[in-house]
């Protein structure tokens, strides 16, 4: 079968790291007590709001970076995004796959499209049900015609590994134990407080992200089953992959499956309840006063 090429910036990624490891970093608390300087050396795949850290670091930055998002454009904290995506994506290390839409955010900022930024074309979104079940639609298998969103970048970290090969991929930060946060100040699920993300059904969040994981393995094991999944994140709720010790593996290579953390984390699924509906709805409704608040002050400014 004969496939249209749309997102022609992939292509010279085909395979690239096969025989390699390659480490998928996720935002979550934990990522505060993972030492990235120690995979400096190996290719990794960050996304949204990496930069944040950079500062507690010497050495490391991702070999790739993605940005698909629609926070910089929210009224609230739409500059902070993009601020980080500025930051990350004029690191000369890295190199960045961004999504067209946000081409003219980046020339406003006097951001330039060199070699290293890549525009991604063709960008599909199959968003998850209000359960936070996903369409097998999202995952694609050919991304040079189509990638997908599915309401999470991770989403397309996954699609791009499956596209580059690699004999292992370590899961790093990918936490989830998501927390409602409907606009606070204060975020307590990323790795720094000012991240700021609206998560106001964290049920859904937590279903949608999880079920994200387990179509991407179900796929690699059907098609590409000798690529290998462990996770590595120091906390983590995250069940579908075997959980290692983060410093045995990157320090003396050692894959020691930690069972008991294992279970801590597929039990939680458990207990895991679906939110109150109602609550979730007026959630949403008071985020959205709070944006139009934000925005009428904006264009108040203007006039001060």
């Amino acid at each position: 079968m004969s496939y249209k090429k749309i997102n022609f910036c992939f292509e010279p990624f085909k395979g690239i790291h096969r025989n390699e490891t390659l480490y998928i970093i996720g935002n979550g608390p934990s990522l505060n007590e993972t030492d990235l300087d120690l995979i400096s050396n190996s290719p990794s795949i960050a996304m949204n709001r990496i930069s944040m850290i950079y500062k507690k670091l010497n050495k490391w930055r991702p070999t790739y970076y993605l940005f698909c998002s629609s926070n910089i454009l929210n009224p609230i904290w739409g500059e902070e995004w993009g601020l980080s995506v500025i930051n990350a994506v004029s690191e000369k290390k890295t190199i960045s796959f961004i999504d067209k839409r946000c081409l003219e955010f980046l020339k406003t900022r006097g951001i330039k499209i060199n070699n290293n930024i890549n525009l991604i074309k063709n960008l599909s979104e199959n968003k998850p049900n209000i359960y936070g079940d996903i369409n097998p639609k999202c995952f694609s298998t050919n991304i040079l015609n189509s990638i997908d969103k599915s309401g999470s970048t991770i989403n397309l970290a996954l699609q791009i590994a499956y596209f580059m090969e690699p004999r292992e991929i370590i899961f790093l930060g990918t936490d989830l134990g998501w927390k409602t946060n409907n606009g606070s100040k204060i975020d307590n699920n990323h790795f720094d407080k000012n991240y700021k993300a609206h998560i106001p059904d964290p049920i859904k969040v937590n279903f949608q992200m999880r079920n994200i994981h387990k179509l991407s393995r179900k796929i690699f094991n059907r098609d590409k089953p000798y690529i290998k999944f462990y996770n590595a994140s120091k906390k983590t709720k995250l069940d579908v992959y075997p959980i290692i010790d983060f410093n045995q593996y990157v320090t003396k290579g050692l894959i020691e499956e930690d069972k008991e953390r294992y279970d801590i984390a597929k039990n939680y699924w458990k207990n895991l309840k679906k939110g109150n509906k109602y609550l979730i709805k007026l959630r949403r409704i008071i985020f959205r006063i709070k944006e139009k608040i934000f925005k009428f002050i904006q264009k108040l400014k203007l006039y001060i």
